[in-house]
């Protein structure tokens, strides 16, 4: 541990005898800490005054020797701490030889950490147990450089692995080393397998199977109680051979399962002294033992906040880009109907052509997608996404979405043919309407790329499931456009000028993006709490395209 580092965490020692004070504050300060003992009240005082906020730990004695002040206990110096102090106190340890009920009460009362008796531990775990508090202290949600630290992490990565990995070495890995004098390692486990975090252990960085056994041993049922110990001895017959030196460095380490939820687990291991380079030496069994009663609860806390900043910032991201995108639509349409009406007045077009029309229809669909990217961008509109509709039948909503597709964009050659059960959803009628016309636009309008085999007219089904969720599936019978612009049609905007969205020009030209696409996923997405995805992969052929409108069954 570098000294500089850990000078920060600070430590006040009150106990009357001289023989337990010094040698405890001598070892304090071999580990980096500063460290204060007071003998009795007046220089307890002094010392609070002298060290004000910078108080990470408070050690005391229950019972002192002070004629002047017999009736103070440690505890009642503790709360002189805690007064002092209100926004942001310290950890508190009593460390006592006494074992009455009233001193017991007055440490419940100042909330002490643990109490310690004198004689059962040996200074080496006393040691250990005020370095995992004031981790703990250091690690507290409510410190406002924590809070700085993990808001620039949810700002900065985009996927919650990224920014977990980078709370591990921005917040947790300095911290653990400035407070413990260790050099510890994370196992974060995702869907894609289990990585280690840490940079310096000498260890592969990255995925591995040899990570993932030793997680699934941490996890395991029969360690819920405490830490796990991992023994290279122990460790099973499936280890593969091609890990050895991974399992041989890690021989005598400590795992602490930090937070599990669904296919994401974190845990921190303490590890063996030979590989941790320029650290004190440590038991990692004696040490972990310890952190798992203090510091799983605040990394869980850390973990939470950053899961809320994440959220948070994301739901503002999405409210401004939903404002200036609603900004855009409104101001394009409107630019659009102004240029169209005024080549109609220098009878440059006749309104009753057809081309005029479809371009009139693209310019107010865009106003009226605006208006509805500026009603979704409220926050109160967001927060209705908890407020469930009356049950409307899914199968009207669809037909009445297909009645306007058939008065406004001039079908002929296509038709509607639904499948399966028709069933209920408890959501607002209008937002399932909106989000299913805009499905039906993107497939009606790509009508002139359903190749001459195809029988006429052509098809769109609609196909109705209920299982472990309500289903709706859209399927066309259009030329399949390739991968990479099938990956951005649920994206905000276009590659191409609005006025090539009806045209047929060659496939090359066609936007491999729709704006009226990324509306319909905003609204069963966020509003909804739905799905919206394209699953064309799972059909066959060459041609079609098949998009996944669900949502969770009702309670």
């Amino acid at each position: 541990m570098n000294a500089a580092t850990a000078a920060a965490k600070t430590v006040l020692v009150v106990e009357d005898e001289e023989t337990v004070r010094r040698p405890l504050v001598d070892a304090l300060k071999n580990r980096g800490f500063n460290a204060e003992g007071a003998a009795d009240v007046p220089e307890t005082r002094r010392l609070i005054d002298k060290l004000g906020e910078t108080i990470d730990v408070a050690v005391l004695d229950m019972s002192l020797e002070d004629r002047r002040h017999p009736d103070l206990t440690g505890a009642h110096l503790g709360r002189e701490v805690r007064l002092a102090h209100p926004d942001f106190p310290p950890e508190f340890l009593v460390v006592s030889g006494h074992q009455q009920a009233n001193f017991y009460d007055a440490a419940l009362q100042l909330g002490v950490a643990s109490y310690l008796i004198k004689g059962t531990l040996s200074q080496d775990d006393i040691v250990r147990h005020i370095r995992s508090l004031a981790l703990r202290h250091a690690l507290n949600a409510e410190r406002n450089a924590i809070g700085d630290k993990i808001e620039a992490i949810a700002e900065r990565y985009k996927s919650s692995a990224g920014a977990v990995v980078n709370l591990c070495r921005q917040v947790l890995e300095p911290e653990m080393r400035a407070c413990l004098g260790v050099l510890p390692m994370f196992l974060l486990s995702d869907d894609k397998g289990t990585q280690n975090c840490t940079k310096d252990v000498g260890l592969p960085i990255g995925y591995s199977p040899a990570y993932e056994k030793i997680q699934a041993l941490t996890f395991g049922a029969v360690n819920n109680d405490g830490p796990f110990m991992f023994r290279n001895e122990n460790s099973g017959a499936s280890l593969d051979s091609s890990d050895a030196e991974v399992y041989r460095k890690l021989d005598g380490s400590g795992f602490l399962p930090l937070h599990s939820a669904g296919d994401f687990r974190l845990s921190v291991g303490i590890l063996p002294a030979e590989i941790r380079p320029n650290a004190i030496p440590e038991e990692p069994d004696k040490l972990a033992t310890i952190l798992w009663t203090y510091v799983r609860q605040p990394i869980g806390e850390l973990l939470n906040l950053l899961s809320r900043m994440e959220a948070a910032i994301e739901k503002a991201k999405r409210e401004t880009l939903l404002k200036h995108t609603s900004r855009f639509c409104l101001y394009v349409g409107q630019t659009q109907l102004d240029v169209l009406n005024e080549a109609v007045e220098k009878k440059e077009i006749e309104p009753s052509n057809n081309y005029f029309q479809k371009l009139k229809k693209l310019a107010q669909d865009l106003q009226a997608t605006g208006s509805e990217f500026s009603r979704l961008s409220s926050n109160n509109q967001m927060a209705a996404s908890a407020e469930k509709g009356s049950p409307v039948s899914v199968s009207s909503v669809i037909q009445r979405a297909w009645g306007e597709i058939e008065d406004q964009f001039f079908v002929e050659n296509l038709t509607l043919r639904e499948k399966g059960e028709d069933f209920t959803l408890e959501i607002e009628e209008n937002d399932l309407f909106i989000a299913a016309l805009r499905v039906l636009q993107w497939m009606a309008q790509r009508e002139d790329k359903i190749p001459t085999e195809v029988a006429t007219p052509a098809v769109i089904d609609i196909e109705y499931s209920k299982g472990d969720r309500l289903e709706i599936r859209f399927t066309d019978q259009s030329r399949r456009l390739g991968d990479q612009l099938r990956k951005r049609l649920f994206e905000p905007f276009t590659q191409v000028a609005p006025t090539k969205i009806l045209t047929t020009e060659s496939e090359g030209e066609q936007p491999g993006l729709y704006l009226p696409l990324y509306l319909a996923k905003v609204i069963v997405e966020v509003k909804n709490d739905g799905s919206l995805e394209d699953i064309t992969d799972e059909m066959d052929g060459a041609y079609g395209h098949r998009f996944l409108m669900s949502f969770s069954m009702e309670d």
